[in-house]
């Protein structure tokens, strides 16, 4: 049983490798540069321990410090240029789920998703919302219709965006309804 607790720091090792070439002997090193990621889990270990004719099994969790090679190149220029690169896009998950938790409001629910949504495909007059086509695409066929344009035609559902109202907001992560 192993559960990942975090996956941390990035950092460039420097690595040296040799190689034997076609078998002749004549070998040939270089440095090479691994962009490593380090994390921490847990493990279970079990053993047994005998004392005299007594074998008692134990269990004893053991936090393991451990690096996963991302990348190996042959330059340190090269491993900086793409450690910058995987912090970059880390900062911008970051400021993306951050923009995502902030109080940003939304018309109506998905019913499929549980998003908020200020424009999507309502059916039954706004019995049932759904943000994606491919959402709205199923409960089409599941109503019968072969596809979303039969559906349309026959006035089962219609596309729309909303402006002004406002009834779901987004609170740390969690969209609320807002009494109005």
């Amino acid at each position: 049983m192993k559960a990942k607790l975090k996956m941390n720091n990035l950092r460039i090792v420097k690595v040296r490798q040799w190689a034997d070439t076609y078998n002749t002997g004549d070998s040939q090193s270089w440095d090479s540069f691994n962009i490593v990621r380090d994390y921490e889990e847990y493990d279970i270990w079990d053993s047994k321990r005998s004392r005299g004719n007594k074998v008692s099994e134990y269990f004893q969790e053991v936090l393991i410090k451990k690096g996963v090679v991302i990348e190996n190149v042959r330059t340190r220029k090269m491993a900086k240029f793409i450690l910058d690169g995987l912090r970059a896009e880390k900062r911008a998950e970051k400021k993306a789920k951050k923009k995502q938790t902030t109080n940003q409001t939304y018309a109506r629910k998905c019913d499929v998703t549980g998003e908020g949504m200020n424009e999507g495909y309502v059916f039954g007059d706004g019995t049932d919302y759904f943000k994606y086509e491919k959402d709205a695409l199923a409960h089409a066929i599941s109503l019968g219709y072969k596809d979303l344009q039969e559906s349309y035609d026959d006035d089962s559902h219609y596309y729309t965006e909303w402006e002004e109202d406002r009834d779901y907001q987004m609170v740390n992560g969690k969209l609320i309804e807002i009494n109005n």
